[in-house]
């Protein structure tokens, strides 16, 4: 990024100025990436001795990657403009699209993990069985969706991020407000949160979801 941001030229970024819908595309990717949900249980085992600063360190470590994202995007995109690939490190040279494999990798074994924790503790599955639909599975889709041209690298992830990032936030949004009425644990701490606020955050992740769906699988019904 320090090299690419000085070079960053105005034009580039003046398009996304006059076309602001564009804005919105990336709505599904940027969703994934933040899709950390499910190491919430890990992050509360590891400050067991000190669970306090939990909230602490949840905003830090969604502030933190929000900062580096754009960052990344604009210097990428005010660097490169339209012919930005859909792959943006490619854009970078090898070293940085080398260092985004890792990135993937790490994040997949994190969900990984979660999920095969999942399998055996909530539906008692041998930890066999919990590996290969943990990881067998999960590439056997892969291949199949290269091999028939299905969708790209992006159209995945816009999708996984809109469709499971927005059902993960509408169910926490209203398991939040269940455990704030009957639950009888005294949580670390609390947000206040409404029917309004519920159904506001609710009806952008819907409103997510169709946009995805319908922008990727729509000409199928048109």
């Amino acid at each position: 990024m320090t090299f690419f941001i000085p070079k960053i030229k105005v034009t580039n970024l003046a398009y996304l100025a006059t076309k602001p819908s564009l804005l919105f595309l990336p709505y599904g990717v940027v969703l994934f990436s933040f899709l950390a949900f499910s190491a919430l249980p890990e992050l509360e085992q590891e400050l067991k001795q000190n669970v306090r600063i939990m909230k602490k360190a949840i905003i830090t470590g969604s502030i933190i990657p929000i900062a580096i994202y754009a960052l990344f995007a604009l210097a990428v995109v005010g660097y490169a403009g339209n012919a930005t690939p859909q792959v943006a490190t490619i854009a970078l040279g090898r070293l940085p699209s080398a260092f985004a494999i890792f990135s993937m990798f790490t994040a997949f074994f994190a969900l990984a993990y979660a999920l095969r924790t999942m399998y055996e503790y909530d539906f008692k599955m041998s930890k066999i069985k919990s590996w290969i639909l943990t990881t067998v599975v999960p590439i056997g889709l892969a291949v199949i969706i290269i091999i028939w041209k299905l969708a790209t690298f992006t159209q995945i992830l816009s999708v996984t991020g809109s469709v499971t990032g927005g059902l993960t936030g509408i169910l926490i949004l209203l398991i939040n407000k269940k455990a704030k009425k009957i639950g009888k644990r005294k949580p670390e701490y609390s947000i206040k949160i409404n029917w309004f606020l519920i159904i506001f955050i609710a009806a952008i992740f819907v409103a997510g979801i169709v946009f995805d769906l319908w922008r990727f699988y729509g000409k199928f019904f048109g």
